[in-house]
C-alpha cells in the first residue's frame, strides 16, 4: 500500500511540473485509469428514452373530442454544474409560460440559469421547427427536471506529500413543453387534486372502516 501511495505521489508531481503533457514520454502513464478524466467520453450519441417521447403518433382524435396539445421533449446531458443546485433552478420554472421563464430566469445570478436560458430557448426552436407548434409564445413548461450526470475523479496536490481526490459533477436537464396556456396552480392541476375533492375521498375512506371479525 505505500509503494503505490509513493507511486502516486511520484505521478503526481511529474504531471504539476510538466507544460506541454502531450510531448511527454510519460503521456501514456498520464492517461491511464488513475486519472479517469482522460478516459471519459462525453458524448452520449445513444438516443435516451426521454427523447423517444417525441416520437410517439397518437390516433386521430374524433370532432367531439377535446384538441390535444401538441408537446415537445429536450434534453441536455452533461452540464458542467451541480445537479443539487440546478434542482433547485429547474423546480423554479415548472409551471410557467415560457415567456414568463426567461424573465425570471435573467433575474438568476447563476450559471445554471444561463444553461437553462441557452437550453430553453433551444427547445422552443425545435417544438416550433419539428413539432407543429404554431405560436412560440404559446408554450408553458410542463416538467423541468435535472439529475445525476457522470463524475469525473482526479487527483491535487496538498501539503506534506499530500493528495486528495477532487470529483468533477456533471448533470443532465431534461425539459417537456406544452402547447396553450399554464394552470393556475401547477401541483394541484388535476380535478381528483383539489381539496374539496380531496375531502370527499377522506370522508369515503372514513366512513368505509370495518371492524374485523365484527357483524
Amino acid at each position: 500500500m505505500q509503494n503505490t501511495i509513493s507511486n502516486v505521489i511520484k505521478l503526481t508531481r511529474s504531471f504539476l511540473s510538466i507544460n506541454n503533457v502531450t510531448s511527454h514520454p510519460m503521456k501514456n502513464i498520464i492517461n491511464s485509469s488513475l486519472f479517469s478524466t482522460s478516459t471519459i467520453n462525453l458524448k452520449d450519441k445513444e438516443i435516451s428514452h426521454w427523447m423517444k417521447y417525441n416520437d410517439i403518433i397518437f390516433p386521430p382524435q374524433g370532432p367531439t373530442e377535446k384538441r390535444r396539445p401538441a408537446y415537445v421533449c429536450n434534453e441536455l446531458k452533461n452540464v458542467k454544474f451541480s445537479p443539487k443546485k440546478m434542482w433547485y433552478i429547474c423546480s423554479f420554472i415548472r409551471g410557467l409560460s415560457v415567456e414568463e421563464a426567461l424573465k425570471q430566469l435573467q433575474c438568476i445570478k447563476s450559471k445554471g440559469a444561463l444553461v437553462l436560458i441557452d437550453f430553453l430557448k433551444e427547445t422552443i426552436d425545435l417544438g416550433v421547427n419539428e413539432h407543429n407548434v404554431e405560436f412560440r409564445s404559446n408554450l408553458w413548461v410542463s416538467e423541468s427536471f435535472c439529475n445525476k450526470g457522470i463524475t469525473a475523479k482526479g487527483l491535487r496536490r496538498g501539503a506534506k506529500k499530500k493528495i486528495t481526490k477532487i470529483r468533477y459533477r456533471y448533470c443532465n436537464c431534461y425539459l417537456k413543453l406544452e402547447e396553450g396556456q399554464p394552470p393556475v396552480d401547477y401541483y394541484c392541476r388535476e380535478a381528483e387534486n383539489t381539496g374539496p375533492a380531496m375531502l370527499d375521498k377522506w370522508l369515503k375512506q372514513i366512513r368505509s372502516r370495518k371492524i374485523n371479525n365484527s357483524l
